[in-house]
């Protein structure tokens, strides 16, 4: 029976398998209505072995109804938080050997966030995470990053149903349809990720894409504002999204580390994700 290209289901995920030598790894942040905050997030891993084998990873629900985003104000995180939390988010033994280069479908963008702004923010979240922006004082020790391109009139090869595709080598990044309220919970956004396996080292990623939920979910490039109104900030779900681009898995299963970056559990109104805490640069610096 062929394996390629077959759809595997997990709960708010899913992912095709991908051709022998590859992975695909695929994330989706799952959130309430009722809250408005992330219940945390499902994964799958699908690796499609030289050979035959396909082995899979994440399996099962990833996240509990019972936790979600902690007690914390929205807006920022206590940089003390930040600077002493040194849990490191589960190393998934992948890496991009240079810069990724990237695209951007503007016009698939939301109407209640401008074309220059949003732009920014999705280049700064990059930023922020591949140059380890923080509040703590700490350098940035980590040679990875990210490289824009330019708009694409293309999509994420994710669909309507947060599943990822086989992979077609651009990394991009693009708005549109994901699972909303009918579904019981909406999908805030999916990272699916394609890969190399390596017999030696770590598995080389070599395609990253993200897509935003354009209309279940109402977005800000100006969280901290007097009308922020249970919308989610660009700049900290893209920070977010491209730590799991460069290799890094969540920090933790529960909301106990929500001052660092790689925590599922992004509420709406919030920055705390900007900037990154210390359990995410000692990730990133042993990766890197």
């Amino acid at each position: 029976m062929r394996s390629r290209n077959r759809l595997v289901r997990d709960h708010e995920i899913g992912a095709v398998v991908p051709e022998e030598g590859h992975s695909i790894y695929a994330e989706a942040l799952v959130v309430t209505d009722a809250l408005g905050d992330t219940l945390g997030a499902e994964e799958l891993m699908i690796t499609h072995h030289v050979g035959g084998l396909v082995e899979f990873g994440y399996v099962g629900p990833d996240y509990s109804l019972e936790t979600g985003g902690g007690e914390e104000d929205q807006g920022t995180t206590s940089s003390s938080n930040q600077c002493n939390d040194g849990t490191n988010p589960h190393d998934k033994d992948e890496k991009i050997d240079e810069d990724l280069r990237w695209w951007y479908n503007s016009d698939s963008r939301p109407f209640e966030v401008g074309a220059s702004e949003t732009l920014s923010a999705l280049r700064q979240g990059g930023s922020n995470m591949a140059n380890v922006t923080n509040v703590c004082g700490h350098g940035d020790n980590v040679s990875a990053g990210f490289s824009y391109q330019g708009t694409t009139d293309s999509l994420t090869e994710i669909d309507e149903n947060a599943n990822c595709g086989g992979g077609d080598t651009a990394s991009e990044v693009s708005w549109g349809n994901l699972p909303g309220a009918l579904s019981g919970r909406k999908t805030l956004a999916v990272e699916c990720t394609n890969l190399g396996i390596e017999r030696i080292g770590y598995d080389e990623i070599q395609e990253s894409d993200v897509k935003f939920n354009k209309y279940e979910a109402v977005w800000t490039n100006n969280p901290t504002g007097s009308r922020c109104d249970d919308k989610y900030d660009v700049e900290a779900v893209m920070t977010h999204e491209r730590g799991h681009s460069l290799g890094m898995g969540h920090v933790g299963d529960d909301d106990s580390h929500t001052s660092l970056t790689m925590n599922p559990f992004i509420r709406a109104c919030k920055t705390a994700e900007r900037t990154i805490g210390k359990g995410d640069w000692e990730g990133l610096e042993r990766k890197y």
